[in-house]
């Protein structure tokens, strides 16, 4: 199956430094028929010195920012 998906990303260092990772924003389908693990399949497109470690739903991020906020 061949799926067009968004991406975003952005990476900056000082000069010397280096990153020992990058954050990246994509549009994904979390719930895909037949995939019992997300990260395994992606990573399995990847190649061996990219991994995908985690990804976590902007709109849960959005509501916890939202209940540390204080007025």
């Amino acid at each position: 199956m061949s799926v067009q998906v968004g991406l975003q990303r952005a990476a900056r260092t000082d000069a010397g430094v280096h990153a020992a990772g990058n954050l990246v924003s994509i549009k994904m389908i979390t719930a895909v028929p037949g995939v019992p693990d997300l990260l395994s399949r992606i990573n399995e497109e990847l190649p061996p010195e990219i991994r995908v470690w985690d990804y976590v739903s902007t709109h849960i991020l959005l509501l916890q920012m939202k209940e540390k906020e204080t007025y």
